[in-house]
């Protein structure tokens, strides 16, 4: 009953929700330059020795930890919310980025050489040929990265950055331990319902084939329902 009272007098779920969407606009920030870092990193795309460059430039973000990064960039706003939110979005350009290479350096070469046939264009070539065949599997690592992002939010809250983390870590100084548990709680309830989730949806997409059937822009345009779908713990 103490928790409960302390998470309402404290309105620990709006610091949550800091949490969450710290995680979030993180994760979509650094999207669209993992997806680039990662298509160029591949030897299939841009020819050895030049695709080491990218490749350089993404293992150079994963020795950085997310949290040196929060520190590094505190001439831009300080320990703070934007600050967590802009080293998780280069944190996500380093470890996203890595993994989509390695997905585009297993695809077979059959769809590759097919749409060249028909005379379309190198970015053609990328997307219906190349990237349609690992959309399952960005998707899949996109769902992951989130949830690796969610506790790297939390852990960044601890030295000051906002939300959850930084409740818990105010707590600890006061020595308010049943508060803190609140706030621990609260963090694992918070942690485990979006790994949940992002293990239903990466399990969902391994048992779908519909969208190696499909181009990249259907199989962009389905994966909302099918996350859905996937969460509501449906099957189509």
């Amino acid at each position: 009953m103490a928790y409960w009272e302390f998470m309402l007098a404290e309105n620990l779920f709006q610091a949550s929700l800091v949490t969450l969407s710290i995680a979030f606009a993180g994760t979509v920030l650094g999207l669209p330059l993992a997806l680039s870092f990662g298509v160029l990193a591949s030897g299939r795309v841009v020819p050895y020795p030049f695709n080491f460059l990218f490749r350089g430039t993404m293992s150079f973000i994963r020795a950085i930890p997310a949290l040196v990064w929060v520190l590094i960039l505190i001439p831009l706003g300080g320990v703070s919310a934007f600050t967590a939110t802009l080293a998780i979005m280069i944190d996500t350009t380093g470890y996203l980025g890595r993994l989509f290479t390695d997905e585009l350096e297993e695809i077979g070469d059959g769809p590759i050489e097919g749409i060249r046939s028909t005379g379309a264009n190198k970015p053609q070539v990328v997307s219906f040929g190349m990237l349609s065949q690992v959309f399952r599997q960005f998707v899949a690592w996109l769902a992951f990265d989130l949830e690796h992002n969610v506790r790297a939010a939390i852990g960044l809250g601890l030295i000051g950055a906002g939300g959850l983390g930084l409740e818990l870590n105010i707590q600890r100084k006061l020595f308010h331990y049943t508060d803190m548990m609140a706030c621990i709680i609260l963090v694992v309830l918070m942690a485990g319902s979006v790994e949940l989730m992002s293990q239903r949806v990466r399990a969902y997409l391994r048992d779908d084939d519909d969208v190696e059937q499909s181009g990249l822009l259907e199989a962009f345009i389905n994966a909302p329902r099918k996350i859905v779908a996937a969460t509501a713990g449906r099957r189509e």
